[in-house]
């Protein structure tokens, strides 16, 4: 009988740095969740088709360059990706109080703010995925990807609760600037973060379309992950068309407190934090595939 070599169970210290830092740039991604399409209804009087636009555009750079990204992400740091991305949004949400209260602020800075926040936000995300090997090395990936998950769940729990009270107690646009403030931490606590030896970047000379291409070729030509990728693709379309109008039913047409909105969203949050714990009993109960299907 041949014996597993035992894993310790302590994540490297530079994990919890890391942990820090992703977990609390999500939260304050969570207040936004709430209090943006707050400040276009509240603060611009928008429509359901502004809010629409909105948040198109928030999610509009992972379908315009979701594929790209990863093949430019491996061609440069990726602590250093991260620590732009974070000033990056850092700059872009604290225009949104400061124009506000200067009396500035536009459905088009909205719209700037969103798209180019999303894409800042695409890179993040990519870089993150790829550091964390890097950071724990191969045998505490799984915990380290649990904790990551778990602090997500408890995020969209109470950064969304956070984000409907705080917007009921203040004005929606001042509650924009703690995102602003949380990825300003972030970039900070990465930048301090040493990794003994780097990973180099993968293939810093050669072409990004080429791997592009090859990618989304195995992706559909592959019967198992074509119909989970449309599956996605679908499911996200359907929850953004949802999302979309929210804010316009609850405060507007139902005349509800935003503080309602913040805790209906995070009912959504404790779904996730549900599915996250459950999902791989109910696989090894049931199989992944019917598990997918009951699930849609």
């Amino acid at each position: 009988m041949i014996e597993k070599p035992a894993v310790p169970d302590r994540l490297p210290g530079q994990f919890r740095s890391f942990f820090a830092a992703i977990a609390g740039s999500d939260f304050g991604t969570q207040i936004s969740f709430v209090a943006l399409p707050l400040t276009a209804v509240l603060a611009l009087g928008a429509g359901a088709a502004e809010v629409g636009a909105l948040t198109a555009l928030t999610t509009a750079a992972f379908l315009l360059i979701g594929l790209p990204a990863g093949a430019w992400v491996d061609r440069l740091p990726r602590r250093a990706v991260m620590i732009t991305t974070d000033v990056v949004r850092a700059v872009l949400y604290g225009s949104v109080p400061v124009a506000w209260l200067l009396g500035a602020l536009t459905m088009p800075q909205l719209y700037a703010v969103a798209l180019l926040g999303g894409v800042a936000t695409v890179f993040s995300e990519v870089a993150a995925q790829t550091f964390l090997p890097e950071l724990v090395g191969r045998d505490h990936l799984v915990p380290a990807n649990a904790r990551l998950m778990g602090a997500r769940g408890v995020n969209q729990i109470i950064g969304r609760s956070a984000g409907g009270f705080l917007a009921s107690a203040f004005a929606a646009p001042v509650v924009i600037a703690l995102d602003a403030l949380s990825y300003a931490c972030s970039a900070v606590v990465l930048w301090r973060i040493r990794v003994a030896a780097p990973a180099a970047p993968a293939r810093p000379g050669s072409s990004v379309w080429p791997d592009v291409r090859d990618g989304l070729h195995h992706v559909l030509g592959n019967r198992v992950l074509r119909p989970l990728a449309i599956e996605g693709a679908l499911t996200n379309f359907a929850t953004t068309l949802t999302i979309t109008v929210l804010p316009v039913v609850f405060v507007r047409e139902l005349r509800l407190d935003e503080w309602v909105l913040g805790v209906f969203l995070a009912v959504g949050g404790c779904g996730a934090l549900a599915g996250a714990v459950c999902a791989r009993a109910l696989a090894a109960r049931f199989g992944y595939g019917r598990v997918l299907w009951i699930a849609g």
